[in-house]
């Protein structure tokens, strides 16, 4: 109800599991001192309002399970204090605002199981980053921006339609645990294999590349095959054929 705006100390908000409820009205803005907020499992709510963005003092954000949603509203990204944001599981979501990289606070962001076909690019400006998980979208590129997540712990990219990695991802020097199967024919360049053999055990998932028509080489003018999996990283060499 619209009266909801009037719990004014209300510091905890839990919106989940409402068989009928299709809109979450614009007092919820109003709520000024709430610090978390989970919007859950709604299945016919048809949207989040605007006027969340003037929730400033909420850290922690979800907005999973809810099937109707087709967007986030870009308010959002006035959230300065947000921690956590974690929009996954809603099945209709294609897109995140641009503007995302304005979470400069943002240690976790989790985008998983949604129909995302890209990343924003300033999502690089996530500075305090430490999670990432965009498993289970539609993603074919990352930005080359990525790499300047240089606080980034672990990274989750299982389950979309990326063909290669951009260079920066060895830039990623933290990283703690990378999952990247359920990729189509990973290509990489001879230094990012040499970034993934450096993380030893903590990278997992891949289970071959596909060599046969990259530009990979090196000086001995031998091929370098990467295997990434749950027992870590093994590599093999072999002539190249003209």
């Amino acid at each position: 109800p619209e009266s909801i705006g009037q719990l004014s100390k209300l510091e905890t908000l839990y919106i989940e599991s409402n068989p009928y409820l299709r809109i979450i009205p614009e007092s919820i803005g109003q709520l000024s001192n709430l610090l978390s907020l989970t919007i859950d499992s709604n299945d016919i709510l048809e949207g989040i309002p605007e006027s969340i963005g003037q929730l400033l003092k909420l850290s922690e954000l979800k907005i999973e399970y809810n099937c109707k949603i087709e967007s986030i509203p870009d308010s959002v990204s006035q959230l300065s204090n947000l921690i956590s944001l974690n929009i996954s599981d809603n099945e209709n979501i294609r897109s995140v605002t641009t503007d995302i990289g304005f979470l400069n606070k943002l240690e976790e962001l989790n985008l998983s199981r949604n129909k995302l076909s890209f990343l924003p690019e300033s999502i690089g400006q996530l500075s305090n980053l430490k999670v990432l998980n965009i498993q289970s979208n539609e993603i074919s590129e990352l930005p080359e921006i990525i790499g300047n997540l240089n606080k980034l712990e672990y990274f989750y990219i299982i389950g979309n339609n990326l063909r290669d990695l951009p260079e920066s991802v060895k830039n990623l020097t933290k990283l703690k645990e990378f999952s990247l199967s359920g990729n189509p024919f990973i290509q990489l360049s001879n230094p990012l294999i040499q970034f993934f053999r450096n993380l030893d055990n903590h990278v997992y998932g891949l289970d071959e590349l596909d060599t046969s028509n990259s530009n990979i080489s090196n000086e001995n003018n031998t091929s370098t095959f990467l295997q990434v999996n749950g027992y870590g990283v093994e590599t093999f060499a072999g002539t190249v054929e003209a």
